[in-house]
């Protein structure tokens, strides 16, 4: 992490965190899609994964189809061990040919990078973590033009990567862009997108995700969860018609044979008690699932991503110590096919 971008941050009116990232706490407490966000990602880090073999060796790493990225495409995927559990999930952005990024959380990226070296060794292929790069977001209803106006080439279609030079644009959804540029870069960019856009930071980029229904799995989260587990077979994470990868099998299985007996919803929460994540969901005294995620929305609103029974999700749900009569489920912008 770039002291001289922290440095630029808090002239811009961010507050550090006690991880050292960005935060404008004052702004959008409960974001959309559709508001325009300027956000700094400096709470992620990115893989550069270069050389010939480089689409085939992460071909046999990922749950999505590594070919896509030789097209210039994008996509949020995750990397699991033999036993189908996700040890790190990220972007990986086609950005030139034999060339691939993978954006992930930092907490996250030395480890990841020093579990795919392992395998490197065999392929005619290099991994390494460049801190010289800075990652941002861009939302809202008009960001493509706000983009082009500043002079970049934002992507028409969503999952398309546009990249030149060292900067790469990726179309997450129709209303978010993610940005990669050297450092020098991206001081130009964030004063011109600034304008037009709000600033934030990672607490609100990590509601974003939650509000879309997507837990990124960091080093706290690491090794604990199936892609089924967290929904990820609903937000195209997963595709079941390429050839094999770590943890394939298991992945597979689930996917077509098991019955899943629990899934992920979205709630919010009045308390003036702060949840925890990983604290149990309870009804009555029977325990219906986990909370995975949390995030404040202002002093005593918190807005919560949990794994709970499919039979006792409508059951009154509490949480240990936490008055929770103000627990409302809220919609998630997709289907929970059971």
């Amino acid at each position: 992490m770039s002291t001289h971008w922290q440095q630029f941050m808090t002239r811009q009116g961010a507050a550090l965190n006690p991880s050292g990232c960005a935060e404008f706490f004052t702004n959008c407490p409960f974001p959309d899609l559709e508001s325009p966000l300027l956000i700094d990602l400096q709470h992620y880090s990115t893989l550069e994964l270069s050389g010939p073999d480089c689409i085939k060796f992460l071909q046999g790493q990922i749950t999505q189809d590594a070919q896509k990225l030789a097209t210039n495409d994008g996509f949020f995927t995750d990397h699991c061990n033999p036993k189908g559990r996700i040890l790190a999930s990220f972007f990986a952005l086609g950005v030139a040919e034999n060339r691939i990024r993978l954006l992930l959380p930092s907490n996250n990226a030395e480890h990841l990078a020093q579990h795919l070296n392992k395998y490197l060794v065999f392929s005619k292929a290099t991994l390494s973590i460049e801190p010289q790069l800075v990652s941002l977001a861009v939302t809202g209803a008009r960001a493509s033009q706000h983009l082009a106006a500043v002079g970049l080439k934002p992507p028409s279609s969503v999952g398309s990567v546009c990249s030149t030079g060292d900067t790469s644009i990726f179309r997450y959804s129709e209303q978010c862009f993610v940005i990669t540029s050297t450092e020098s870069d991206a001081l130009e960019l964030w004063p011109a997108l600034a304008k037009n856009h709000t600033a934030a930071g990672a607490r609100t980029w990590r509601t974003l995700a939650l509000q879309q229904g997507v837990l990124w799995v960091d080093a706290d989260r690491r090794e604990r969860y199936t892609p089924h587990q967290i929904n990820h077979q609903f937000i195209d994470a997963i595709n079941f018609r390429k050839g094999c990868y770590t943890g394939q099998e298991v992945v597979a299985r689930m996917h077509y044979k098991a019955t899943l007996k629990s899934h992920c919803y979205l709630f919010t929460l009045a308390s003036d008690v702060a949840p925890k994540v990983f604290s149990p969901l309870m009804a009555g005294d029977q325990k219906a699932g986990e909370i995975l995620q949390i995030e404040a929305i202002s002093a005593d609103q918190w807005l919560i991503f949990a794994e709970v029974r499919d039979t006792l999700l409508n059951e009154p749900l509490h949480i240990d110590g936490i008055a929770t009569e103000n627990l409302h489920q809220v919609a998630l912008p997709y289907a929970i096919n059971k």
